[in-house]
């Protein structure tokens, strides 16, 4: 049986310190191990393959969190309520995976986009003189993702998958205009504005199949943790400024996190493979938190302020594709 070419997207988990029977084909190979450990799973020459991806890919984001302060007081918005628009952007992969083991792999990927201005839309908004929501031109999307894994091949094109990733993304308000589409800019009375940030750990397992040409895998953690830092600024009148810097809101609650990954991939040169991917990511976050900020006034000395909130929910998800191509050596 021919040994299909090198996967590129294919990561396996180990099982070590314990008696194990396998007799299951593996890359056309039987194994049988009844000892410890690996047991007598030969030791391959290493094979590294650096790897490049490009495409578009459609990020999506929406988030209410409740605000750190009661603006009822002074008209300002009870929550930070938020959703990107049209935030179609360019995207770009590097990684390097490593085969030490016939059926053991590890693999590290590091993922960006190509920075754009999008529209943001912050629907509970409100102001003193202008209606709401407000839309913003977004300064600068920027995300990217740091991803490391381990996966192993337990029966033929079978893959159990393990590991985890950070993911950063950071979007600014500014240029606002209100319903009625008039600039708001030049208002004393602007309650949100900078950079929002969204911070998450995302702990995954997952299951992948392998053929010839190409693979398919889904990855799933129950475990996310995520931290938004938004801006919050509020004008008590016209001669006394009130200022939070940055709100710090935690979940109390872990979220959940699902990704779907296809490839299609062609040898055309003799270490060389090119491909087609396409790729779905959802994660939702929803309950109960805490904020944490400094603030500062000009009639006040700054102080922290730190207490639980109401229910929050986070939202993201995104859809894209494009080219790869991989070396084997």
């Amino acid at each position: 049986q021919s040994k299909p070419p090198y996967d590129k997207r294919s990561f396996y988990i180990s099982k070590v310190g314990f008696p194990t029977l396998i007799s299951c084909p593996v890359f056309g190979v039987h194994y049988i191990s009844a000892i410890p450990g690996i047991g007598n799973l030969q030791l391959a020459s290493v094979k590294v393959a650096p790897f490049v991806q490009v495409g578009y890919e459609n990020i999506g984001l929406s988030l209410n969190l409740p605000s750190g302060i009661n603006y009822n007081l002074y008209a300002g918005p009870t929550s930070l309520d938020l959703t990107f628009q049209d935030s179609g952007v360019w995207v770009g992969s590097v990684g390097l995976e490593a085969r030490f083991l016939s059926t053991l792999f590890l693999a590290i990927e590091a993922d960006a986009n190509a920075r754009k201005n999008i529209n943001v839309f912050t629907g509970e908004d409100v102001s003193w003189v202008t209606p709401a929501p407000y839309s913003w031109a977004g300064s600068q999307l920027q995300w990217w993702d740091v991803d490391g894994m381990v996966g192993y091949t337990f029966c033929r094109n079978w893959s159990a998958l393990v590991g985890v990733r950070y993911d950063h993304l950071t979007v600014g308000l500014e240029n606002p205009v209100d319903a009625q589409g008039m600039p708001q800019n030049s208002s004393p009375y602007l309650s949100v504005t900078g950079d929002v940030i969204v911070k998450t750990w995302i702990p995954y397992i997952g299951l992948q199949f392998n053929e010839r040409n190409y693979k398919a895998s889904l990855i799933y953690s129950p475990l996310a943790s995520t931290q938004v830092i938004n801006p919050q600024t509020l004008i008590k009148d016209r001669s006394i400024s009130y200022k939070q810097n940055t709100i710090e809101w935690d979940f109390a609650k872990t979220g959940s996190f699902l990704e779907g990954y296809f490839e299609y991939d062609v040898p055309v040169l003799k270490d060389w493979q090119i491909g087609l991917w396409a790729k779905g990511t959802w994660m939702k976050f929803i309950g109960p938190g805490s904020w944490r900020t400094s603030d500062n006034s000009s009639d006040d000395s700054p102080r922290f302020i730190s207490m639980d909130t109401t229910t929050g929910t986070l939202n993201t998800q995104s859809l894209g594709g494009g080219v790869a191509a991989t070396l084997t050596f």
